[in-house]
């Protein structure tokens, strides 16, 4: 292990009382202390630096359509944001309201969300890949006093629902002037922030995924970056200020989940470094992401495990390495041991697995090679700084017993959620009486306390009386070279109750005819009869959730 003995430095809500990273991340976790300022805003976390020491880096690297770069200052987006706050209440948006997004990636919309929150407002974020129906189903929801909407956006989506009675406002008109660069950072007053702040205070309403049921609106605070910091600086291993602010950091995920804005933009912007942006308005393109990664040169990187198989399942492994990526971190479901070596030994990086959700972000994870914290088969590493886990059987709640149940988060965590719009019931719910927030996925969290998460609760198969985890047979079918990427669930079973089956897309060349008996006979040779595929399906391509995720639903309904 490479000793991690620079001197600490952590952004703005955390301390480490130790003046070097710890040789042991035992004594780190105890050396480690929240201190979140009373009146703690993610605006105020970007743009109060001392000395203007920021301000003429640049905060955001915009890749135009046209293939042209932008590069706009933190003086420049300060500026700019500070002008959007000033212009809302023009428009009477009043502390306390919700103001929806909908644009691609790039400064004004940064831009954008940082002046609804110096206004004091929250920002509801909305995917320009949504569909009518669930556009519809969010605003509806959200009920926003006002929807900002880019150009090209508005014009996909033509009308827009009658049910929102909400202003739509250009969001080029909205964010002024449309170039970055022409800002008038001068003539701009510098204070946008008409409201006070405090950590606590709603900042973002996020909306789940819905890949388990309707998507759910998500309160979080604006303490939720302080609580997704720890975990940043360690996935990505940005130890020191110089290596924050040399950063460039980039995912092809849209800004409008929790991911891509909590574990890329502002935990960047907040420790000084440069967020990439590229704008996507059609389906991903694993070919053109990996190329972006040498032409934007980017140095971390954040990719979900779907488009990382995407990936490997179009590029040459004599492909070169993209010169700047030092690391990536993947998350929003489990990866497998065969898909990270691949991209490790592939792309010439270090891969750290990061566990998650809109709930309560970067919880768990890994921390290499400052760290290793994955000595456990299929670990996905431990607890970062600040947080504690567990998980609840049916014998009580377990931190460190070698237990397997579901898993959960410390509510006194600051990337914990305050809860769910509108929806008390679910909220309540989602708590147990002792203070803990049930995350819905099973995990095993070994003596050590390492913990191995094993994917949702509700995802487990009954069969026969045992218990299987999808994730476990899908490791093992996906590292067989005749499968590219594989899906595992439980249908309905006379016999069994359900029984396994496996959606697999084969390799180009493969013949399905020729591997299915390979497949049951591996998974029975090394996890035992009773958890074989009895049903395989192969198919050309897994279906995803507009988050990137794998639609499990439409594969076993």
């Amino acid at each position: 292990m490479r000793s991690p003995r620079q001197v600490i430095e952590t952004p703005t809500g955390y301390t480490v009382t130790a003046e070097r990273w710890p040789d042991s991340y035992q004594d780190l976790c105890e050396q480690f202390t929240w201190e979140i300022p009373d009146d703690y805003s993610i605006p105020a976390a970007i743009f109060d630096f001392p000395d203007d020491e920021r301000a003429s880096d640049v905060a955001v690297l915009h890749r135009k359509l046209d293939g042209s770069e932008e590069a706009v200052t933190y003086e420049a987006l300060d500026s700019a944001s500070s002008a959007v706050s000033r212009r809302l209440a023009e428009a009477d948006i009043e502390p306390g309201d919700r103001v929806a997004t909908c644009g691609a990636q790039s400064p004004w919309l940064l831009a954008l969300h940082l002046g609804i929150l110096k206004r004091g407002a929250i920002v509801v974020p909305i995917s320009v890949l949504l569909g009518a129906e669930t556009l519809e189903y969010v605003l509806s929801d959200a009920d926003p006093a006002m929807l900002c909407i880019e150009a090209p956006a508005l014009e996909r989506f033509g009308t827009l629902p009658k049910e929102s009675e909400a202003p739509v406002e250009r969001l080029e008109d909205v964010v002024k002037p449309q170039h970055p660069g022409t800002w008038d950072t001068e003539n701009e007053p510098s204070d946008g922030n008409t409201s006070e702040s405090a950590g606590t205070n709603p900042a973002f309403l996020l909306y789940t995924s819905g890949s388990t049921g309707k998507p759910k609106g998500v309160i979080q605070d604006h303490q939720y970056l302080i609580g997704s910091l720890s975990g940043y600086q360690l996935w990505y291993q940005l130890l020191t200020k110089k290596q924050q602010r040399s950063a460039r950091v980039w995912t092809p995920a849209e800004w409008a989940w929790a991911g891509a804005l909590f574990d890329v933009c502002y935990p960047t912007l907040a420790v000084g470094g440069t967020v990439v942006s590229k704008p996507r308005r059609t389906g991903f393109d694993p070919k053109q992401a990996v190329e972006f990664l040498e032409d934007g040169e980017v140095t971390h990187a954040f990719f979900p495990p779907t488009a990382l198989r995407q990936a490997r399942s179009i590029l040459d492994t004599d492909i070169t390495a993209p010169s700047a990526l030092q690391t990536i971190m993947c998350g929003g479901e489990p990866l497998s041991e065969d898909l990270k070596s691949w991209v490790e030994e592939t792309l010439e990086v270090t891969v750290n697995e990061a566990y998650g959700q809109t709930e309560a972000n970067a919880i768990v994870g890994q921390a290499k090679p400052a760290y290793d914290l994955s000595h456990e088969k299929r670990s996905t590493g431990c607890a970062y700084p600040g947080h504690r886990v567990a998980v609840e059987t049916d014998e009580g709640i377990h931190e460190t017993e070698n237990a397997t149940g579901e898993l959960l988060v410390d509510a006194e965590s600051p990337s914990v959620f305050s809860g769910y719009w509108n929806r008390p019931e679910a909220t309540d719910a989602t708590f147990t009486d002792s203070g803990w927030l049930r995350t819905g996925d099973i995990a095993t969290i070994s003596q050590g306390g390492e913990v191995t998460v094993q994917g949702r609760k509700d995802d487990v198969i009954l069969s026969s009386g045992y218990r299987i985890s999808p994730t476990e047979v899908e490791a093992v079918v996906e590292s067989l070279p005749e499968v590219q990427a594989v899906a595992v669930g439980g249908v309905k079973d006379e016999d069994r109750g359900e029984r396994v089956k496996a959606v697999v897309v084969p390799t180009n060349g493969a013949k399905p005819e020729m591997i299915e008996e390979r497949i049951q006979d591996v998974v029975t040779e090394r996890l035992g009869p009773y958890k074989k595929p009895r049903e395989i399906q192969f198919v050309d391509r897994l279906p995803e959730l507009r988050t990137g995720k794998l639609d499990r639903d439409s594969l076993f309904e």
